[in-house]
């Protein structure tokens, strides 16, 4: 007898440097400036998006987006080989990055996102939910092979902060609410979609 494994895909996770995520927890934390971000989520108890415009900070996400891209090709190569287009040449490239600002009690409701690729990066997280079957954790919902519903829970603490989490942008996520904090949970989200306007001559998948 031999067992036999039904092909899947996952997810990745890397960290950030201490000066990338110094600089970013210091964008974010002053984002309440930046033009409110006004989702299909936007509601009463959802957390609060602000759109990141500051070059810098963008460029930061943008290498640890394309790096992480890169390394989930290497994994799992047959999910973006299976995203036909009408141009093969269409290269990958970021789209728009958010902040979440979630206060205790509000939450980010079960959702997927447009795009190819999709992100989250955890900057603070003033809350333990290692020992929480819901409260505080972040968790992806899917189907096995039979049609069931599965969620991939991650629970969260501060040793989090400066992770980024990297996944396919229709696979369904939530964040639960936290009560045991009255500190701001933060954390920036965005998408890799493909270029309508250019295209990659060399072949490469990602446009700079």
């Amino acid at each position: 007898m031999k067992s036999i494994s039904l092909n899947n895909i996952g997810i990745v996770r890397g960290e950030l440097t201490k000066n990338d995520y110094d600089y970013l927890l210091r964008e974010c934390s002053n984002i309440k400036k930046a033009k409110k971000f006004v989702s299909g989520l936007s509601d009463d108890g959802v957390a609060k998006h602000y759109y990141i415009s500051n070059k810098k900070a963008l460029n930061i996400i943008n290498d640890y987006a394309k790096r992480s891209m890169y390394f989930y090709y290497e994994k799992y190569p047959g999910y973006l080989d299976s995203q036909n287009q009408l141009d093969v040449g269409l290269p990958l490239e970021l789209g728009n990055v958010w902040v979440n600002h979630q206060k205790s009690g509000e939450f980010i409701p079960l959702h997927d996102h447009d795009g190819i690729y999709s992100f989250n990066i955890w900057i603070k997280i003033p809350y333990d939910s290692s020992n929480k079957k819901f409260a505080g954790n972040f968790a992806y919902s899917y189907r096995n092979i039979l049609g069931q519903n599965f969620y991939h829970n991650i629970n969260l603490t501060s040793k989090d902060e400066g992770s980024i989490i990297f996944f396919p942008s229709k696979l369904q996520h939530i964040v639960y609410p936290f009560y045991n904090s009255k500190k701001m949970r933060i954390s920036i989200a965005g998408n890799l979609n493909f270029s309508t306007t250019k295209t990659n001559k060399l072949g490469d998948i990602w446009q700079k």
